[in-house]
């Protein structure tokens, strides 16, 4: 894998060519380069694929996978678009709308028009969002749509089936989606190496090796993750040319895990003993989205959003060993959200203004060895204002908001406002270089799941621990951009610094139990902070335009941890490169990735290296793919932790054989008939996904 990377930079370097650049002018007159791929825009950037890219691609997963946006990961076979953890989530948007998997799969290529990514989000897209990727896609005028999308692994029992049909009449649009997804993997395999250190005051218990250390291996022998997911969407639109947008959408997922297992031999202080691990997970979701938007003259408009969402979920775990342990838990979570946003296009900026609201209600009942007061309300109010515009070679954001966190379970409840700054300044140092600096300030709540008031055992001597005292926390970003682009080449370096401030981060306790054995609390409770420097490099170069075309990335990763009792520095390397050649109606793409390590509270990650090889032909209205990763590759890393807390050194690691060698194929067939087109461009993001059951994590 390194070695490809290095192939892949050293290949690059020498062909790098000048071109002459035709300059146009667009909003906010920014310098856009004819023929170049990549706009830079104060809060990120815009990407336009090329012909090619939209020709060879069979859904939005295959074309972000060729535009290989930077610190993205996009797992074309199990349809998984991811960023690095420690940046936040990465939202995908259709015509500024929260896209599902099935949108995705749905995409008519021909009608992308270029694709935003947003580095640097605003308030009003959500309070862990690291970036958000949204495509600007046509809408049909007239016509009709259909096709299937199917893929299957041949090595594993993993795949994915879609079915969609669209109708275009006059100003409506009637849509129908269906997707189907299954996998039954039996190749993951947890290892577990721990060693607990006992204060001097406390009983070791039974079986201890020494005085003060109580060690545990832990490893699987056999192991099934099996999983089968519905979704149903039905979609109306109608659309008046710029005037006005009416969509209603009515989806509902149902999602069931009916018997998951690992079966894992333990060996404490030399005591061989066999545990059964059981899960069992069932969730439905009905949800009524209605979207507004009206153009009014000089430039103004107003858009409306309401969503309402229910999830109902039961969920099942059970331990057993010499000591059972299990639990059970039905859930209902109850949410409704709505946003209004205003814009005014003025000659010099544009302001915008809005505010969102969202209103939560969560009962969770527990049965079995655990007793929690699961029933919460929260709520959150954002209220928002920003001015965008540009003088000279000076682009600008000014913005300023309020947010309101509320949260009450029990007696327990906490009121938080927080002053929300937004301050983005760009310039063009040439028509080339651009420098770009940006500084946000948003708040940072704990997960419900960690506020549940319960006490959670994961095995025969940890326990987890629910803080409903929990408050959130202020997170503020500067970031720094400087890039450079020509036609066929675009480069950029950035350097992001995070500080998470009076956050919540995990803690370790040692208490002795009922039965005399030591037990060890995991919890979570706000603490100085967690700090983050990100410095990394994104390069993409078309080596033969709309033939031959490669990118690579790398850099720094520097995460500084502050906690009550410890202090943790941890510096890490990343990097990788893709490179895509199109053959006509054949298209081949070669991957590697080197992972992404950082330390968060008292716990190293390591996500393992990846890398994969697709290809794709088109034929008349079918296209077949090839998807092969981890190529060669018997049983591959997933995942690696170590927790080095000064009571509890523990290394974990997560193999799949499954993954190892796994080639899947692919097959899409999609007709349309009279399909014409006009631009429609839709806001808001409000949908709900969070049962806030408290569950075990996935080994």
């Amino acid at each position: 894998m390194n070695r490809l990377i290095i192939l892949l930079l050293f290949a690059t370097v020498p062909l790098v060519a000048v071109a002459q650049e035709v300059k146009d002018s667009v909003m906010l007159k920014e310098v856009v380069v004819q023929a170049a791929r990549i706009v830079d825009k104060p809060d990120g950037k815009i990407v336009y694929p090329t012909s090619k890219q939209k020709e060879t691609s069979k859904d939005g997963y295959a074309i972000l996978s060729k535009l290989a946006l930077p610190n993205i990961r996009v797992d074309e076979v199990l349809h998984t678009i991811s960023g690095l953890p420690a940046l936040g989530e990465v939202q995908v948007r259709i015509n500024d709308v929260p896209a599902s998997k099935n949108d995705l799969l749905s995409m008519d290529m021909q009608m992308i028009q270029y694709v935003q990514f947003i580095q640097n989000p605003g308030v009003r897209y959500g309070e862990d969002v690291g970036c958000v990727i949204n495509f600007i896609v046509k809408k049909a005028e007239s016509g009709y749509a259909l096709g299937t999308d199917a893929s299957q692994t041949l090595v594993a029992a993993n795949g994915n089936a879609n079915l969609f049909a669209k109708y275009n009449k006059g100003k409506s649009e009637w849509s129908f989606n269906y997707g189907l997804s299954y996998q039954n993997l039996k190749g993951s395999k947890y290892e577990e190496s721990a060693d607990y250190l006992l204060p001097e005051n406390v009983s070791p218990g039974v079986n201890s090796a020494s005085p003060y250390i109580y060690q545990i291996k832990r490893k699987d022998l056999e192991s099934r993750s099996k999983n089968m997911g519905h979704e149903l969407t039905m979609k109306y639109n109608l659309t008046d040319s710029n005037r006005y947008v009416l969509q209603i959408e009515l989806s509902g997922n149902f999602s069931r895990s009916p018997k998951n297992f690992n079966r894992r031999q333990t060996i404490i202080n030399g005591k061989v003993g066999d545990v059964m691990i059981e899960s069992r997970d069932r969730a439905v979701s009905p949800i009524l989205d209605v979207y507004f938007n009206c153009n009014f003259a000089r430039h103004q408009s107003l858009s409306a959003n309401m969503v309402g969402t229910y999830v109902g979920s039961n969920y099942h775990y059970a331990y057993q060993s010499e000591m059972p342990y299990s639990y059970s838990t039905k859930g209902n979570m109850y949410s409704l959200s709505s946003e209004v946003l205003y814009e005014n296009v003025l000659r010099v900026f544009t302001w915008s203004s809005g505010w969102q609201y969202r209103q939560r209600y969560t009962d969770n009942v527990y049965e079995g060895n655990i007793e929690a007061l699961s029933a919460f309300r929260n709520s959150d109010v954002k209220i928002f204002s920003q001015v965008k515009g540009s003088w000279k070679r000076l682009d600008f954001v000014l913005g300023a908001g309020f947010s309101r966190q509320y949260y009450r379970q029990a007696t327990n409840a906490f009121d938080h406002w927080l002053f929300r700054p937004k301050f983005t300044l760009s310039y063009r140092l040439t028509d080339r270089l651009k420098l770009k600096y940006d500084i946000t300030t948003r708040q940072k709540p704990p997960r419900s799941e960690k506020m549940v008031n319960a006490a959670v055992q994961s095995n025969e001597i940890d326990i987890g621990l629910g803080n409903p005292e929990l408050k959130p926390g202020r997170r503020t970003e500067h970031t720094a951009t400087l890039s450079y682009q020509r036609p066929r080449f675009y480069s950029e370096i950035n350097t992001l610094y995070r500080i998470n401030a009076h956050t919540d981060m995990p803690y370790i306790d040692v208490r002795e139990g009922q039965d005399r054995n030591v037990k060890f609390i995991y919890g979570n409770k706000n603490q100085e902070g967690i700090n983050l420097l990100h410095v990394s490099n994104y390069t993409s170069y078309d080596i033969v335009p709309e033939k031959l075309s490669v990118s690579f990335w790398g850099g720094l990763a520097r995460c500084f941890n502050y906690g009550d009792t410890y202090k943790h520095h941890y510096s890490s390397w990343f990097g990788g490169g893709q490179l895509t050649a199109y053959l006509g109606k054949l298209t081949m793409t070669a991957n590697a990735d080197s992972g992404w390590r950082w330390l968060e509270g008292e716990t190293k990650g390591y996500q393992g290296y990846a890398y994969y090889l697709t290809a794709s032909y088109r034929l008349g209205d079918f296209t077949f793919g090839m998807y092969w990763q981890h190529c060669f590759e018997k049983n591959p890393l997933l995942h690696r932790e170590e927790l080095v807390n000064k009571y509890v050194h523990k290394v974990t690691t997560v193999h799949n054989r499954d993954f190892g060698n796994m080639l899947s194929l692919r097959i899409s067939w999609r007709l349309s008939k009279g399909r014409k087109t006009q631009d429609v461009e839709k806001h808001m993001n409000n949908r709900e996904t969070d049962s806030g059951i408290l569950k075990q994590k996935d080994n």
